[in-house]
């Protein structure tokens, strides 16, 4: 393949679509998808099917997948049975939608979509953690490759307990990405979880520093923001740190209503 192919490959709204329904942008590959040539040909508007099939809009799904002509190749038989597999999850059917995440993943290995929401399926719906780990590192380079991959797979550490390892990777993560607020999120407390005590010992330390003038307030309206924060970006990849984000703000609350007691001021 030229640079000029290569160039071509990567501006084309296939790719650009694909890229931004893996960062969980699928109403603006929506966009993309309808915008100028792209649904004259059957792979972008099936991938139209699997955007639309994830954003609820069953009945434009389901009309896309009626009207494409077969016979289709192997890579977009894949994206058709991805957008069914959507479909089924969409009508709470979730036994249908795992087995066609796995029968699309059967016919293109390769698709990085399916991959990462067959990882999810598994991870989520079946609770198998292991299983949902050997699809991710079923592919080389796959969880080094895709950010949300990476978060999927510190879900799953977190899920197991590995706290070390999920904040090692949420590192790798920032590193390559930068400060985007979810993996921020997801260093922060994959670090509180790493420490001493899943995180109990720096919240003492915490809780002393409440009772401080202004640092004290400064924390407290932290941690009055974090659940929002971890709800907005950690929601639909890693439930488990959100949970935590809520044990931080009962905790801190608890602990400011006590210096309010004892100080008769909560400030500065």
């Amino acid at each position: 393949m030229t640079s000029q192919e290569k160039e071509k490959e990567i501006v084309s709204p296939r790719s650009e679509a694909l890229r931004l329904m893996m960062k969980g942008k699928s109403t603006d590959a929506m966009k993309i998808l309808q915008q100028g040539n792209a649904g004259q040909f059957a792979y972008e508007r099936l991938l139209l099917a699997c955007a639309l099939a994830g954003n609820r809009h069953t009945d434009e799904a389901r009309s896309i997948l009626d009207s494409v002509e077969i016979p289709l190749s192997k890579e977009e038989e894949a994206v058709r049975i991805l957008a069914e597999a959507y479909l089924a999850s969409a009508k709470g059917d979730q036994i249908t939608a795992g087995n066609k995440l796995g029968e699309s993943l059967d016919h293109d290995p390769d698709m990085p979509l399916t991959r990462l929401s067959l990882a999810r399926h598994k991870l989520w719906v079946e609770n198998d953690y292991e299983g949902a780990r050997s699809i991710l590192n079923g592919q080389t380079n796959f969880v080094n490759e895709w950010t949300n991959a990476r978060l999927t797979l510190t879900a799953i550490q977190t899920r197991l307990g590995e706290f070390r390892a999920a904040y090692l990777l949420s590192i790798g993560s920032s590193q390559e990405e930068g400060r985007t607020l979810p993996v921020f999120l997801t260093t922060l407390l994959t670090w509180l979880l790493s420490t001493p005590l899943q995180g109990g010992l720096v919240l003492m330390i915490s809780g002393f520093a409440l009772f401080l003038p202004y640092l004290g307030p400064l924390l407290m309206v932290g941690a009055l923001g974090l659940p929002a924060l971890t709800n907005i970006s950690l929601r639909r990849t890693n439930p488990i740190l959100v949970q935590l984000s809520y044990r931080i703000l009962g905790a801190f609350a608890l602990i400011y209503a006590i210096r309010w007691a004892l100080l008769g001021q909560g400030l500065p």
